[in-house]
């Protein structure tokens, strides 16, 4: 019983630690980008207040599925346009330059980009859930220049 209870303690936090790490530093993640020639997924979101964009995050990028099909293969940063919460100004500038660069125009955007800076792609939510929309990014990124 010990030996149940104990490999279910080991799961769950071998799970627990499998969630996607965002960044939100868009600098550091293209030099990590370039260091391991992954390829960047930026999520442009409004936090608190998109309904969309908790969509996108609870439908696609929480699910087991989607992380276990991306995870180790993308850069994720996270470009947020929360109305109340307050981010500091230079993470607000960032947001806003990366913005106007990808042409975002709505939320929530996700663009996909190379380790050199070329645009693979721009997408929005779709329908078919964490495994879908993996394949999606993974048919993306195998355009790398």
């Amino acid at each position: 019983m010990r030996r149940i209870l104990f490999l279910m303690l080991f799961c769950c936090s071998f799970l627990a630690a499998a969630d996607l790490k965002w960044m939100t530093d868009f600098q550091k993640a293209t030099t990590l980008s370039k260091e391991t020639n992954k390829p960047i997924v930026i999520l442009f979101t409004g936090s608190d207040w998109c309904i969309w964009c908790t969509k996108v995050e609870k439908e696609i990028f929480n699910t087991p599925d989607f992380q276990a099909a991306t995870m180790n293969k993308f850069i994720f940063v996270k470009a947020d346009f929360p109305l109340n919460t307050d981010l500091p100004i230079d993470l607000i500038l960032q947001n806003e330059k990366l913005k106007n660069q990808y042409g975002v125009k709505g939320f929530p955007a996700i663009v996909v980009i190379s380790p050199s800076g070329e645009l693979l792609g721009n997408l929005g939510y779709k329908e078919g859930g964490g495994t879908k929309f993996a394949e999606t990014l993974l048919n993306l990124s195998a355009k790398k220049p």
